[in-house]
């Protein structure tokens, strides 16, 4: 009796305790992203897009005869969600890889969890410098963040001298700005923070109206804010520029287009026609208008990157880990990367421009 429960214990050892074993009928892989929440705009398109790459490699037959499948789970870009999110998929789900988060609050707290327990964390449309000493098994195919200097650079040409700031209290929203005043030429007549749940932003408008800048840099980690900004901007009379980061690279934006025509912003740099290409088989697939921006293909591509991780090596975190820190000047959905010795990965950036109810390039 004693040999058959010893038996039994490792058997149920076998099954419960050392996560997927080569005889599981799918490849599970952990997804966090914000799927509610104020910045759900971003998270939700995000797994849409990546459900997209799931679906085509399945479709071609998987990993090595094994298809994968997403566990997915609500970030909220919140870093106490993050954690439990995390904790779900390292502790229960025994996943090898989890894909996120999907902003920096997300990956900071996940992070720990990841090291700690040596599970791969993957993450997309991370940008924060904060990101690039959070561990050894942390990587992200969204570039370090050059949004602050390639828009300084870019007012400098234009011959701006003084310039207002208005950034929300976040990790990625915080660094933006920094960045910003490393580069800019001109001064910095005002600059203003606000907290992520607030909405009323008259009284730092008002503020920043009374330092007479020739320009506005509105800089937010969700799309309701800058909503917000946009239409108290134009409530209170303001008619100088605006320039905005990558969060404002959304289709809810372009329903203030008397508001927002000409504002320009970076973004990441991507193949226009790869991108026009994956627009249209997001729509065919969801039946609504996709997200013209650069985080969405790069979330698919984290997909491939990571299938042909496992194709290569196995499903086994410390080869991918492996795999990932020799990714070097490597074609992805997203474009060519490469990824340093830090997990960061490398890419230049663009300007866009908001200009008859579109986003396109700036020429």
């Amino acid at each position: 009796m004693k040999k058959l429960i010893a038996i039994i214990m490792v058997i149920l050892f076998l099954v419960t305790g050392c996560g997927q074993t080569l005889e599981s009928d799918s490849i599970e892989i952990g997804w966090i992203s914000a799927l509610t929440g104020p910045v759900a705009p971003y998270g939700e398109p995000a797994l849409r897009s990546a459900m997209l790459e799931v679906n085509r490699i399945n479709a071609e037959g998987g990993i090595n005869g094994k298809p994968i499948e997403l566990i997915v789970e609500d970030g909220e870009c919140n870093s106490k969600t993050a954690t439990l999110a995390m904790q779900k998929l390292v502790h229960h789900d025994k996943v090898e890889v989890v894909l996120g988060g999907h902003c920096t609050p997300e990956t900071l707290a996940a992070a720990p969890i990841a090291n700690e327990n040596k599970v791969i964390l993957f993450a997309s449309i991370t940008t924060s410098p904060a990101v690039t000493d959070a561990g050894d098994y942390v990587f992200r195919n969204s570039p370090l963040n050059m949004e602050g200097q390639i828009i300084a650079e870019h007012m400098n040409k234009q011959g701006f001298k003084k310039i207002a700031i208005i950034n929300e209290q976040t990790d990625y929203a915080i660094a933006i700005p920094v960045q910003f005043k490393e580069y800019f030429d001109g001064e910095v007549v005002a600059h203003e923070q606000f907290s992520p749940d607030e909405r009323d932003f008259r009284t730092i408008l008002t503020k920043i109206k009374a330092a007479k800048p020739e320009v506005l840099f509105i800089i937010t980690q969700g799309i309701d804010p800058a909503e917000a900004l946009v239409i108290q901007y134009k409530e209170l009379g303001f008619e100088i520029p605006i320039y905005g980061n990558s969060a404002f690279e959304t289709p809810e934006i372009l329903s203030h287009n008397e508001i927002v025509e000409g504002m320009i912003f970076a973004t990441p740099k991507l193949d226009q026609k790869r991108l026009e290409e994956f627009n249209e088989r997001y729509e065919e697939r969801y039946g609504i208008e996709a997200p013209a921006i650069a985080y969405m293909l790069e979330s698919a591509a984290a997909v491939g990157i990571i299938a042909e991780a496992i194709e290569e090596v196995g499903y086994d975190a410390d080869a991918i880990k492996e795999y990932l820190y020799d990714f070097n000047d490597k074609e992805t959905l997203a474009g060519k990367i490469t990824i340093d010795q830090n997990g960061d990965t490398h890419k230049d950036f663009m300007l866009k421009v908001i200009t008859d109810k579109e986003i396109v390039p700036l020429e």
